[in-house]
């Protein structure tokens, strides 16, 4: 049985779909850091930090939106999916049959 992304997925895309932070990216083209996000925003350094260094398993509505309007960007710039081969140690991912 294929599930809906194995139906949509072009035959040349290989491995899974994920949702990506370009947090980093937007940071550096801004010139802003962690930090100062984090006082404009009043999130943790932590939260930031780990959506960075893509080690987030999940984020809520209210951070998107926070992050969004002090970024002044669309989540769809903020988070965006990419296909990749996934190595048998991830865990949290599992690959479709």
């Amino acid at each position: 049985m294929l599930l809906d992304h194995q139906r949509r997925t072009p035959m040349a895309q290989k491995g899974v779909p994920v949702i990506v932070c370009r947090l980093p990216q937007l940071l550096q083209t801004r010139g802003l850091s962690q930090r100062t996000l984090a006082r404009r925003t009043h999130l943790s350094r932590t939260t930031i930090a780990k959506l960075c260094a893509d080690e987030w398993v999940g984020v809520d509505r209210w951070t998107l939106a926070t992050l969004c309007a002090a970024l002044d960007v669309p989540v769809g710039r903020l988070l965006t999916v990419e296909w990749r081969e996934l190595g048998p140690t991830e865990i949290g991912v599992e690959r479709p049959t």
